[in-house]
């Protein structure tokens, strides 16, 4: 079930720290750069096949969800590629909760979500 509205937001880079579990991807929309953090990680998947052709772009995020008392997020590609993070905690770029909440406020779909804390880290101006 698609839960962020990421559709052709650029990945930019990701980092984890293997030793403290911890990581973040490095996103860009509308000229900002955003960070999307995730702690207690169990697993990272990052396939770069390019199935449907080259791409930096988000198709569709589904997630966080409940996964064996974890959370899962899968990014889809427009490369056709699934990242896949579980983890024990996701933090979601604050601009993500605003767009949420003007476009569904109180939604039966909202209040159901397990919807992880959003965070305004590494907001920075226009490149």
């Amino acid at each position: 079930m698609p839960s962020a509205d990421m559709h052709d937001w650029t990945l930019v880079s990701t980092s984890v720290d293997w030793a403290l579990g911890v990581g973040r991807l490095d996103v860009r929309w509308d000229g900002f750069d955003y960070e999307l953090r995730f702690s207690g990680l169990q697993r990272f998947t990052m396939p770069r096949e390019f199935g449907w052709g080259p791409s930096v772009s988000i198709n569709v995020v589904r997630g966080p969800e409940d996964s064996l008392g974890k959370q899962r997020l899968q990014i889809e590609m427009q490369s056709g590629d699934v990242i896949e993070i579980i983890a024990e905690s996701f933090e979601l770029p604050a601009v993500l909760c605003v767009l949420r909440s003007v476009r569904s406020p109180g939604s039966q779909d909202q209040r159901k979500m397990n919807v992880p804390r959003c965070n305004s880290l590494r907001q920075s101006h226009p490149k």
